[in-house]
């Protein structure tokens, strides 16, 4: 028997629910005067001896949001749930899957240690940015690609279209949409530096002259990256 729970961050969750025709318990959630985050099962005694389906996502506020998931799993956990299968569409920190600079932290890692210490059993992601930090959890995950269904809505303006990924990282998500759709693939090669941020970009020999260019990625913070690649491809 599963039940789920809804946090406010992702609404979309309860449509999922609906559509497993599983039940959902409403949860309280308030923030104390100080702005600490209070999170309440309000009938318990549902998610007991269940198996609960907890949906999430970690953006906007991304440290509130994964508080506030925490609290939830370790609610559920206390209330006697014999499993927490957390949906979350994005997993923040994801972009930190190693360490580029002596010092720095790998923050991917970490969150995904952090679900599974609170009590998730099992983790639901979308198109997450480096998919084997989710190892931790074995089988018990799934990283849903959608690069395809998005290449799908633009298919239908475009002539002749290529798949271009802004570099190799992204490389396997764009020939996953291409294949999908029977395109082309190919990559920027784009170089970082790591103490500035600055992008620059050698060129492959991509073969774009005629066509419409679908660019494939996971994470766009500001654009620098898509709009750089875009000036690469139309020079």
């Amino acid at each position: 028997m599963h039940t789920a729970l809804v946090l406010s961050e992702y609404s979309a969750g309860y449509e999922v629910a609906r559509e497993l025709g599983v039940e959902v318990v409403n949860l309280h959630e308030k923030d104390f005067p100080d702005g600490e985050i209070y999170v309440r099962i309000l009938e318990p005694e549902k998610v007991e001896s269940r198996h609960v389906l907890l949906f999430s996502t970690l953006y906007p506020r991304q440290e509130r949001a994964l508080l506030k998931t925490l609290l939830a799993v370790d609610a559920a956990r206390r209330a006697g749930a014999v499993g927490t299968t957390a949906v979350i569409p994005y997993l923040a920190y994801a972009r930190q899957d190693k360490m580029f600079l002596p010092g720095e932290p790998v923050s991917a890692t970490l969150i995904v240690e952090l679900l599974r210490a609170s009590g998730v059993s099992a983790l639901v992601t979308v198109d997450v940015h480096s998919p084997h930090i989710l190892d931790v959890f074995g089988e018990n995950s799934l990283n849903i690609l959608v690069s395809d269904l998005l290449v799908a809505r633009a298919l239908k303006y475009l002539v002749e279209p290529v798949v271009i990924a802004p570099d190799k990282g992204a490389l396997e998500r764009a020939c996953y949409a291409a294949r999908a759709h029977n395109l082309l693939c190919d990559y920027l090669v784009k170089q970082r530096d790591r103490v500035t941020g600055e992008v620059s970009y050698v060129p492959r020999e991509v073969s774009v002259s005629g066509r419409d260019v679908v660019i494939v990625d996971d994470i766009i913070s500001t654009g620098g990256t898509v709009a750089e690649a875009t000036k690469i491809l139309l020079s």
